[in-house]
């Protein structure tokens, strides 16, 4: 059975125990609340950046109908030229070479029935370049007549030096067939100054990609790559065309706000549960240690009373016969469980916590009761050794608590008899401006000439001198040197 309590943790380990468990129970839902937080925040930037770029596929879809609606006006006004040129000239294959040559169309080609009016069919009346560029067209041409026999217009693309180039072919009479490419770059160029005046895209860039998937125009002429963006596919007149519209981003002071928003709270709650926990950690540390000192305390209150008690018993019970003494041996054993009866009750209001209650300032003689402790403890510090010796100069009434003045003298006592065994130790009182002062000084200190200093931490009784003292608005210093030691409370009276 004694082995088994032996292997019991200590209070220390229980109480270490005890605050871990505290902490994995607050840990662990806050940490699971985190957790659900960052998945939150992870969904919403998730949304986020799928409604941006649904907002940027409704962009490039705008873009789409914008690059249709100019493709449409600029092939209507090529033919529009090229037909009202047509019928103001005489000459065909003399007015469609200067319509291509000066720029007002990329090329035409002129079918009537299954002939070919321009370019001419006969090598030597056609021309190097119209030879080379009819050969480029010639899947585009055939995609583009064989579309216009179904809607009078058919289109497709190809490439004129490497130009993308969309072919437009229309029926213009019976069994005729007018064809007419138009680059890419005037559509494009019908584009940009239709959106220049136009704020709809803002400020998130949109391109377009032709079928080669080489950029042909951007709403933002500098920048990299459209990431993330959305891509666009265009049909007929486009098809093969793509617009990719840039999304976005996902704003970063939206993450960090949404970020605080949820996390703050868990971290403020966090921060809130630990400093609890830490704080009645602390405070029962605190309490445990008030309780030590308490305990300490009424040990070293308790000492002294309980020597000079047993050496007056020793004394009545040597001079059990002579009935002269008997009578001031007694009544100082009255005197001092008067006083055990003070620090006990004193000691009961310590452990609950309480204030210790004052037993309030009368008229005293000052020198009377320093000199009665003297005289009371007077065997006790012969037998140590220590002759005392007492001047007294607050001899006219003055009002203070006699009960801390008594613990202050016997404390100062004590620590003389302990400390400064077989010295003569000097006693002084003086009332100086409203104020007692009282010195005692010895000629030895504990330890010799190694122990000197001026701390008030020589000991527990002089702590205790030192807190009584401050607890009356008073002040105690202490110098300790190893030829002696002397002390000095001083503390305030009022008018007796």
């Amino acid at each position: 059975m004694m082995a088994i309590m032996g292997d019991e943790p200590s209070e220390e380990t229980r109480r270490w125990r005890r605050h871990w468990l505290a902490l994995t129970l607050i840990a662990v839902p806050l940490a699971v609340i985190a957790a659900m937080a960052l998945r939150t925040i992870h969904i919403e930037r998730t949304a986020g950046e799928a409604r941006n770029l649904a907002a940027a596929r409704e962009r490039g879809a705008a873009v789409g109908k914008r690059l249709e609606a100019a493709v449409t006006k600029e092939m209507e006004a090529s033919e529009s030229l090229v037909l009202g040129a047509l019928a103001a000239g005489t000459n065909e294959v003399d007015v469609l070479r200067r319509l291509v040559s000066d720029g007002a169309v990329a090329f035409a080609v002129h079918f009537r029935g299954e002939g070919r009016a321009f370019p001419p069919e006969d090598p030597t009346a056609a021309l190097l370049q119209e030879i080379l560029k009819l050969a480029k067209l010639a899947p585009a041409l055939s995609l583009a007549r064989s579309h216009a026999k179904g809607d009078e217009r058919g289109l497709a693309w190809s490439a004129i030096d490497d130009l993308p180039t969309l072919v437009s072919c229309r029926v213009v009479g019976e069994a005729q067939t007018l064809c007419l490419a138009l680059p890419s770059d005037q559509a494009l160029r019908s584009l940009a100054e239709e959106t220049a005046s136009n704020t709809y895209f803002g400020d998130a860039p949109v391109e377009i990609v032709d079928p080669g998937s080489m950029t042909r125009w951007r709403t933002a002429p500098e920048g990299g790559p459209l990431e993330p963006a959305a891509s666009i596919d265009l049909v007929r007149p486009l098809e093969g065309w793509k617009i990719r519209a840039a999304a976005a981003p996902y704003p970063a002071f939206a993450h960090a706000a949404l970020g605080a928003s949820v996390l703050a709270p868990v971290a403020i709650g966090w921060g809130v549960a630990l400093w609890s926990l830490f704080r009645r950690q602390a405070d029962a540390a605190a309490e445990e240690r008030r309780r030590a000192e308490c305990a300490a305390r009424l040990s070293h209150d308790l000492r002294t009373p309980l020597s000079n008690l047993l050496l007056y018993v020793d004394l009545i019970a040597r001079h059990g016969r002579d009935t002269a003494p008997i009578g001031r041996y007694c009544a100082v054993l009255e005197e001092e469980i008067a006083r055990l009866g003070s620090i006990a009750e004193e000691a009961v209001h310590q452990a609950r916590g309480e204030p210790v209650q004052s037993a309030g300032t009368a008229p005293l003689i000052l020198d009377a009761v320093v000199g009665a402790l003297i005289v009371r403890y007077e065997p006790l510090m012969r037998e140590a050794g220590c002759a005392v010796a007492f001047s007294g100069g607050a001899g006219r009434p003055a009002r203070l608590d006699g009960r801390v003045l008594e613990r202050i003298v016997v404390n100062l006592l004590d620590n003389a008899r302990r400390h400064a065994a077989g010295s003569r130790v000097s006693i002084s009182t003086t009332l100086e401006a409203e104020r007692f002062i009282l010195r005692v000084r010895d000629d030895g200190v504990k330890g010799g000439a190694g122990d000197t200093g001026t701390a008030l931490g020589f000991g527990l009784g002089l702590k205790v001198v030192g807190e009584l003292a401050a607890t009356c608005g008073g002040t105690f210093a202490a110098d300790i040197r190893g030829g002696g030691a002397s002390f000095e409370v001083a503390l305030p009276v009022g008018e007796g």
